[in-house]
């Protein structure tokens, strides 16, 4: 089964437990998607952060963002778009 996580890089490669990442830094925090956990070892907590796709929803909502083109923030429903846009596309919903 894949997860969403939050990680760190290991100077400065991606890990390799990580099979889509880079999403939503904040504080060189990253957010991506785990190979699968039957197949492949991922670490537990506290190495590893598990994310449920509400912490991720959170996470981008509590986020500094703005419109590339009009350089205004982006709104609370904006961003849980993303968010919601972001799942989707990687299967979680």
């Amino acid at each position: 089964m894949k997860h969403i996580v939050e990680y760190k890089l290991h100077h400065p490669h991606t890990p390799y437990f990580i099979e889509d990442g880079g999403y939503f830094v904040v504080n060189n925090k990253l957010i991506g998607v785990t190979k699968d956990d039957s197949i492949c070892y991922v670490p537990a907590a506290p190495e590893l952060v598990h994310l449920t796709n509400q912490d991720l929803i959170d996470r981008v909502v509590a986020m500094d963002m703005f419109d590339s083109e009009t350089e205004q923030a982006l709104t609370v429903q904006e961003k849980t778009d993303m968010a919601n846009a972001w799942l989707s596309a990687k299967g979680f919903i």
